[in-house]
């Protein structure tokens, strides 16, 4: 059984997608299952260092546009397959351009059983950004194409009753994202990643990690924590992501200095491998108010050290009350002003407890465990 795996990109700045495929990926090829990854790039080849480490990975030069991410090459060897390797099983994980359109049309042709992430893609807080575009695609191909699916991957409920809703009645399987737990088992002591980043033993340190766009809800952090900045001085904001918005970060940037909160952020920029372990083992506290996340990989990485979490409730982490290993709340500037009060009046004994309970918790999103679901899932699909 051979599963190639497509995706529109897999630049570490992709965000969630870069980290969670090859993760996968991997984790399947460990139980002895071939793999492919094949990506579409613009401009100049994506960096990945999970994909470069062990996996067969491929990426074809686009053109007409970023967004339509049309690909000549790439369809030209997803038709190769067929002849390449017997029981091929394509995955596509993204909606809504030219990848999983090349990929429709190549399963179709040579009657390859496909499946297909929806990623968050069709949640209805996601779907308002290119609307049009959306739109069109849907009526050209994404209706047809998860129609005929051999099965549709969600990662949390919402999606699938979305996929309901729009009258698609292919069999949908939900299986979460996960993580890789043992790559957070060597970090360093929160004195010695403080020392590394050149930041202060004596402050605490709230993280916003994520790529910073307008739904990832930067701006409703700072506003929130502006609002008790005065009542607790001693905590600093820790920014870690690639910018996909200039103007919106530059925004933020205004806000951040006309609320007099410049000298209490540090803006990393996009981190990863060691960097990215020093900064979620200095921080104190996450919070990601998202519009919307499938999963949130740095939700899960944050609980993964022990960092308590404050998201919202457009993020499938119920978990975090349920358990008190954080806050999942409304996505509205009083709700983030109250858990973030009550998370700065906690004692750091207790904000560890509760990052310990975190980390129990999401033991049971390790790949190892989960990729045995998604093996018997081709298992299943190949012997249809």
């Amino acid at each position: 059984m051979h599963i190639i795996h497509v995706a529109e990109q897999m630049d570490l700045a992709y965000g969630g997608p870069a980290h969670s495929i090859p993760q996968l990926a991997c984790s399947l090829q460990n139980r002895g299952l071939s793999i492919e990854i094949l990506s579409v790039y613009f401009d100049r080849p994506a960096r990945n260092e999970g994909c470069e480490s062990s996996l067969q990975w491929i990426q074809f030069p686009g053109s007409l546009s970023k967004r339509l991410r049309y690909s000549k090459k790439l369809e030209a060897y997803l038709k190769a397959s067929k002849q390449r390797t017997a029981g091929t099983i394509f995955h596509v994980h993204n909606l809504w351009n030219a990848v999983p359109w090349h990929v429709y049309r190549v399963a179709k042709h040579l009657k390859i059983p496909y499946v297909v992430s929806t990623r968050g893609m069709l949640k209805k807080a996601a779907v308002k950004q290119g609307l049009l575009r959306k739109a069109l695609a849907w009526l050209l191909f994404n209706k047809q194409m998860l129609s005929r699916a051999a099965c549709i991957h969600v990662t949390e409920e919402e999606e699938a009753k979305v996929l309901e809703q729009a009258g698609i009645n292919t069999a949908i399987v939900k299986i979460p994202n996960g993580i890789v737990f043992d790559d957070f088992s060597n970090r360093p002591s929160r004195a010695q990643a403080l020392d590394s980043l050149g930041l202060g033993r004596d402050h605490r340190y709230l993280l916003f990690l994520s790529r910073i766009l307008p739904h990832k809800g930067l701006d409703l952090l700072v506003s929130a924590w502006h609002a008790i900045s005065e009542q607790f001085p001693n905590w600093h904001l820790i920014i870690a992501g690639a910018s996909y918005d200039d103007a919106y970060y530059n925004s933020v940037k205004a806000q951040i200095a006309t609320n007099d909160l410049g000298k209490r952020v540090h803006d990393f920029g996009l981190v990863e491998g060691t960097r990215k372990l020093d900064i979620l083992s200095a921080s104190d506290l996450l919070v990601l108010p998202s519009k919307s996340e499938s999963f949130g990989m740095s939700i899960a990485e944050s609980l993964a050290c022990g960092v308590p979490v404050i998201t919202t409730t457009g993020t499938p982490w119920q978990v975090l009350n349920e358990k008190q290993a954080g806050w999942w709340i409304p996505r509205e500037h009083d709700s983030f002003v109250r858990a973030l009060t009550q998370a700065f009046e906690l004692t750091d004994e207790k904000r560890k407890a509760m990052g310990l309970v975190g980390q129990s918790c999401i033991k049971a999103f390790d790949w190892s465990e989960l990729s045995g679901r998604y093996e018997q899932l081709y298992r299943s699909i190949s012997t249809q």
